[in-house]
């Protein structure tokens, strides 16, 4: 919903059932498909997101010709996952920081403090999250 509100044309749904994903088919105009067909899908993206707790990439010889997509990960511990490992030379968004962009408005609420993500806090959630 969030990638169609911010102007993405073409979005693909990778699930292990599309059975699933009709709903979002139909209501959004979005494409689905089996997880099995995810890598010969993937040399066309711009940006990839994986929002499983598993690598569902099987190998990195089919990612040689890739466009150099973003990729994000939403898993945040370990920050370095499976499944970023794959991408070494694109630009990589970890799940920790999604983790902090969705935790700032609770905070915020809970107590009437807008908190700042900077580099000491990233550094200490790092140390934390590598434990």
């Amino acid at each position: 919903y969030a990638l169609k509100k911010m102007g993405f044309k073409k979005i693909k749904i990778f699930n292990r059932s599309t059975e699933k994903t009709k709903p979002l088919n139909k209501q959004l105009g979005i494409s689905s498909y089996g997880l099995e067909s995810l890598e010969r899908h993937l040399k066309n993206s711009n940006l990839v997101v994986n929002t499983t707790p598993v690598d569902v990439i099987k190998s990195s010889k089919n990612l040689k010709n890739l466009k150099n997509p973003v990729v994000f990960d939403i898993v945040y511990s370990p920050k370095e996952t499976g499944f970023l490992s794959h991408f070494t030379k694109n630009k990589r968004l970890y799940g920790i920081s999604m983790l902090l962009h969705q935790a700032i408005p609770c905070f915020e609420e809970w107590f009437g403090i807008r908190p700042k993500i900077d580099k000491k806090l990233l550094t200490h959630l790092d140390k934390l999250i590598s434990q």
